[in-house]
């Protein structure tokens, strides 16, 4: 058996722009350490087989990412039928807007990249893995999260853009990242395509949303350069608030995280996602507030999770 070539992949926290990937909108994503996602591949005889771990299974939809990656990596002609056993496992909790399903599919990418010597970049593997999702698959869904996750940044991305403008970002390096995640997240697949045909409908909150994001993207980038953090929270705030205010859509259990983060130190907070209920919130924490963070949330039965943003 020959050796076996395994890669890994972040997570991604959203900062600000959910759903704006398909719609000509900004937005900031910041991939993180400290959950990931690894693919381990060796060559056999003949055939392929597949093997997951936890949080993943052999259910058809984990199947299909596996297929999805190895037919586009097949139409664009870097593979004929590959002889391998795949191995999977992952640390990414499933369904609670932390981007489990992109970082398989980056990771499986990166992994046939490295393992097939085929000389790809961060930029054709992002492509590549969308591919996977949006055309063979045939999910609605923007690049949101493939370029932070496979660049291993912050990143602002500016989907007004042909091709994407990206830009590189840096937060306060003395950040500390704590995770709150709770209840049974709302799957944003519908979420999704009611927020399609309200940009398709030309609907005002939607819209303004859109406007809103653009507007307020741009001073961000400018509190990042000068490491304001009074700024920089304040600008998440607005985010996150945008999300309920402008969009409608309200997800009670992390407005109660992201209230009680805030009163306990954090200098930003806000939820990862457009979800109606549960899912995951964020909490950007300095000095000796992030575990009096951690320990306000995990008091009102949220898991918790330190994580770091990556500036790669």
């Amino acid at each position: 058996m020959s050796k076996a070539t395994i890669e890994r992949v972040g997570s991604r926290i959203s900062i600000a722009g959910e759903g704006l990937g398909l719609f000509q909108g900004k937005s900031i994503v910041a991939g993180i350490d400290g959950l990931e996602t690894q693919v381990g591949m060796n060559d056999i005889p003949h055939g392929l087989s597949v093997a997951f771990g936890a949080p993943f299974d052999t259910t058809q939809p984990t199947m299909d990412s596996v297929g999805a990656i190895i037919r586009t990596l097949q139409h664009r002609g870097y593979v004929k039928n590959p002889n391998v056993h795949i191995s999977v496992r992952s640390s990414i909790p499933v369904g609670l807007g932390l981007s489990s399903s992109s970082a398989l599919l980056c990771a499986l990418a990166k992994c046939f990249n490295t393992h097939f010597h085929l000389g790809l970049s961060a930029e054709e593997l992002s492509t590549i893995a969308w591919e996977a999702e949006r055309i063979d698959q045939g999910v609605l869904c923007g690049k949101f999260d493939y370029y932070p996750i496979l660049y291993r940044t912050v990143l602002l991305q500016d989907f007004s853009q042909d091709p994407i403008k990206i830009q590189r970002l840096k937060l306060p390096a003395d950040t500390t990242v704590i995770l709150g995640m709770v209840g049974d997240s709302s799957r944003y697949g519908e979420i999704g395509k009611l927020l399609t045909k309200r940009f398709a409908d030309g609907e005002s909150g939607a819209l303004q949303y859109r406007s809103f994001i653009n507007e307020h993207v741009d001073f961000f980038v400018d509190a990042t350069i000068t490491k304001d953090k009074q700024q920089i929270g304040e600008l998440i705030g607005k985010f996150h608030l945008a999300i309920r205010n402008i969009l409608k859509i309200e997800n009670n259990e992390i407005d109660v995280l992201v209230n009680v983060a805030l009163q306990n130190g954090a200098y930003a907070a806000k939820t990862c996602g457009l979800r109606l209920s549960g899912g995951c919130m964020f909490a950007l924490c300095d000095g000796n507030s992030a575990k009096t963070v951690q320990d306000s949330l995990q008091k009102l039965g949220a898991t918790t999770k330190e994580v770091r943003i990556l500036h790669e």
